[in-house]
């Protein structure tokens, strides 16, 4: 069994990274189990609202971590040539008053930079099976060689 820790986070998304990061910058020892042996490239999100980012602040993500993104103030759904949708993407005053197109790929890489530089362990390939909660513990229990991680918390993302 590994060493016990303070935070198991299982999902290594965009949420688990971000999770994990601001609970690694706090001084908290937290390990990620991702079920995916490498990120995915595929984006499943386009952009990102403005209060996100806000909050992704906490886990050390900056302005300069956002320039490859780009300002997005709306967005129109087509089909087949046919207007379907407009959306309004601009939210109440704030740093970002709009939403930032950023391919989630490339989100999830910055997350990722920000929760290793934070000190948190990112363990890929472990799809997590169950979860056995024992107080004062929790232990996730990863399949395929049946890998088990202990800590006092375990939040699922």
């Amino acid at each position: 069994m590994a060493d016990a820790i303070d935070v198991l986070v299982v999902g290594g998304g965009p949420v688990g990274l971000a999770l994990g990061s601001a609970l690694g910058r706090a001084g908290l020892a937290v390990t990620v189990l991702e079920r995916r042996d490498a990120p995915d490239p595929r984006p499943k999100a386009s952009h990102v609202h403005g209060p996100v980012l806000e909050g992704l602040a906490c886990a050390g993500v900056t302005e300069t971590d956002l320039e490859a993104g780009r300002p997005m103030f709306g967005a129109r759904h087509r089909h087949r040539d046919r207007l379907v949708a407009e959306v309004d993407t601009r939210v109440a005053p704030g740093r970002w008053p709009w939403s930032l197109a950023l391919p989630q790929p490339e989100l999830e890489a910055v997350l990722e930079g920000h929760a290793r530089a934070a000190g948190v362990t990112i363990v890929r390939g472990a799809d997590v099976v169950a979860v056995d909660v024992d107080a004062p513990s929790v232990e996730a229990v990863v399949g395929g060689e049946r890998a088990r991680f202990a800590g006092t918390w375990v939040v699922g993302c």
